[in-house]
């Protein structure tokens, strides 16, 4: 008889969550085993208190199974007992460990068939348990079940999946659920080390047969000096046929356990592309959620540059437009950041650098900064050397970089409370230092709070945002720029402060003139005459206010909102410049490309992409179907009037 199981479940503060399930108990009376079911959740009467069957009953189902040991990892002791409680008749001999560093420690004094992690634990969460048996070649392919008390989309997945997990078991849990799962691996486990076993048996009985063989032949070769010749040749015949017949039957047992072995192999390898096909659906809805983020952002900033440009000089609207156009630049910043999670993992994130003052650095990221700052009422103070510093760097990244540090330590201190950011050099260094005096950082966070997507305190952080990219993005950034970032604390409300070291250039000449030369070149050598533009763009809100800025810059903007009627006018008209989104209805903008440059009418015009999609692979496909530029929507026009400068002056 099935024991009956009933699951139930509490939430706990911090997002834990306490398994309650109910424990069946055959007990002897006088008309015959009856069950008894009593709860199990932590606060009642321990197992061994409660009535169990006497010796003389039935084996339970467990006793004809092979005992295997399983480890399971949860701070909550009741959690633990529940799941003990659950595989009792399993054939299981449960090992409880109430930390990562102690189930570490099991796993280096004994074998496990299966591993049932709790995701969330204080110090070494479950995630990092995974990481660090992976790392170890006798731990890394023990089969690993998440335990988690967040919902499905909370939890990080993708992640549990890329250490090794090969399911996930959100609280309440089923207890038939758990029991299928838990016995389909012990199952495994069992056919596994009967593998081994077999073949243990097998070479065992290879080296018998082989010593027997040997006995016989020398018997026989003692027994054939008084025997005719006739009857030694009989024996060998004998001996011979046998020892084939032998090896032909370890042969095809040899070549069932390798069939068995096999089918372990080919359910591996489906799980692995499952996986990758996980991952890839990962990335197009990544670049997907970016392309329909960015589409509404570019006519608000179109939008703003044309009330900037028409509004009063207006000192308060002007600093209403500025702060907008700031948030704008922010939301932008934070799609992008999405599209990185996966580059950053692989090292693929670009830089592009170019000589600039660090001043110009720091005040960039101050402006981006200070709105924050100033709600959150901080006092910031900033000392920077009278030597102006330069550094070979890619200036938007770098001030990336000092801007997450400056909102970090903002975000992280009580309000009220003191920032500063100092800067020096050191030998052919720069020392960057971002301090305040705020939660300050446990000694084990100290290198963890660089990883991806942690967070120090997840209350704090979740009132005030984020995604629990900005350290990592900062140590990521400045690694590729060839310098390296710390994190010091003293303790809890002992306040923190990260130090970046960067290298300066070996030389740099005329540095005080350098800013206004570069500014000076930019201004001279590409000027821009009014141009004739087609503007190609389907979304109505996007191509009427992009019109109206190109149009207050002077420039003559004929309209289309077809791929088909886009070439007709390219062919017709031959604008000087077409600024045409990839995304169009009936013809896309490939398409528009590759037929433009087909004809000997549209070799003149200067073709550049508007797009959401922001990916390298975007920008090459576009180059590759005739192009000669790709923006990423929300397009500023200050970038927009470089690119066209550039084309227009080359040509």
């Amino acid at each position: 008889m099935t024991p009956p199981f009933a699951p139930g479940g509490a939430d706990f503060p911090s997002g834990k969550a306490r398994l309650h399930v109910w424990s069946s108990f055959r007990r002897q009376n006088a008309k015959g085993p009856t069950w008894v079911c009593v709860p199990i959740n932590g606060k009642k009467a321990p197992v061994s208190d409660l009535p169990v069957s006497p010796p003389s009953a039935a084996p339970s189902p467990s006793s004809t199974l092979s005992r295997v040991d399983v480890l399971a990892v949860d701070d909550t002791p009741a959690n633990l007992r529940a799941l003990e409680v659950l595989m009792a008749d399993l054939g299981a001999n449960v090992i409880t460990a109430a930390s990562g560093d102690e189930a570490l420690r099991l796993l280096l004094e004994r074998e496990f068939a299966l591993i049932l992690l709790d995701v969330q634990m204080p110090g070494m969460d479950g995630y990092d348990t995974a990481s660090l048996i992976r790392m170890r070649e006798r731990t890394r392919h023990i089969p690993i079940i998440y335990i988690t008390a967040f919902n499905r989309s909370e939890v990080n997945v993708s992640r549990g999946y890329e250490l090794g997990a090969v399911d996930y078991l959100f609280k309440p849990i089923v207890p038939e659920i758990l029991r299928t799962k838990v016995s389909v691996f012990l199952e495994l486990h069992r056919k596994k080390e009967e593998v081994r076993r077999q073949e243990a048996l097998l070479r065992q009985a290879e080296s018998r047969a082989h010593a027997q063989q040997l006995a016989e032949a020398r018997a026989h070769y003692e027994r054939s000096l008084l025997q005719q010749e006739v009857e030694r040749e009989r024996k060998v015949s004998e001996a011979r046929e046998q020892r084939a017949q032998e090896l032909a039957k370890l042969v095809q047992e040899k070549e069932q356990a390798q069939a068995e072995l096999s089918a372990v192999a080919r359910e591996r390898e489906q799980l692995i592309l499952a996986l990758r096909e996980a991952d890839r659906r990962k990335d197009e809805f990544l670049a997907m959620l970016a392309h329909e983020l960015r589409n509404p952002l570019a006519p608000v900033r179109h939008a703003l540059e044309v009330f900037q440009l028409r509004a009063p000089q207006d000192e308060i609207l002007q600093r209403a437009f500025a702060s907008a156009d700031r948030q704008v630049s922010h939301m932008t910043r934070l799609v992008d950041d999405l599209l990185d999670v996966s580059r950053i993992t692989r090292g693929k994130v670009e830089i592009r650098p170019r000589l600039v003052t660090f001043k110009e650095i720091v005040d960039g990221a101050i402006q981006a900064c200070d709105p924050f700052i100033q709600q959150r009422h901080h006092t910031l103070t900033v000392s920077l050397p009278e030597e102006p510093l330069i550094l070979n760097v890619d200036s938007t990244r770098m001030t990336q970089v000092v801007a997450n540090l400056l909102h970090n330590a903002a975000k992280y201190t009580p309000s009220g409370g003191r920032i500063e950011l100092t800067a020096r050099r050191d030998n052919a260094d720069l020392v960057l230092s971002v301090r305040d005096n705020g939660v300050g950082l446990r000694p084990e966070m100290l290198q963890r709070v660089f990883d991806l997507f942690v967070q120090v305190d997840p209350g704090s952080d979740r009132a005030q945002g984020g995604l629990g990219l900005g350290l990592t993005l900062v140590r990521s950034l400045v690694e590729m720029h060839g310098g390296r970032v710390s994190a010091h604390s003293s303790g809890l409300s002992q306040g923190s402060e990260f130090i970046v070291r960067l290298p300066l250039p070996a030389e740099a000449t005329a540095p005080l003139a350098l800013p206004n030369m570069l500014k000076s070149a930019a201004s001279n050598g590409l000027s821009l005459r009014p141009l004739n533009i087609l503007l190609v763009e389907d979304n109505p809100d996007i191509r009427e206010t992009l019109r109206d800025l190109l149009e207050l810059h002077g420039h003559h903007v004929a309209e289309a909102s077809d791929g088909r009627a886009a070439v007709e006018l390219v062919l017709s008209q031959r604008p000087q410049v077409a600024l045409v989104d990839i995304g169009l209805p009936e013809l896309d903008g490939y398409q528009v490309a590759e037929l433009v440059r087909a004809s000997a009418g549209g070799a003149d015009t200067r073709l550049v992409a508007l797009t959401g999609y922001g990916h390298p692979e975007d920008r090459k496909r576009a180059l590759a179907a005739g192009f000669d530029a790709h923006l990423v929507k929300p397009v500023s026009s200050e970038d927009l009037s470089q690119v066209l400068k550039r084309l227009c002056n080359a040509a």
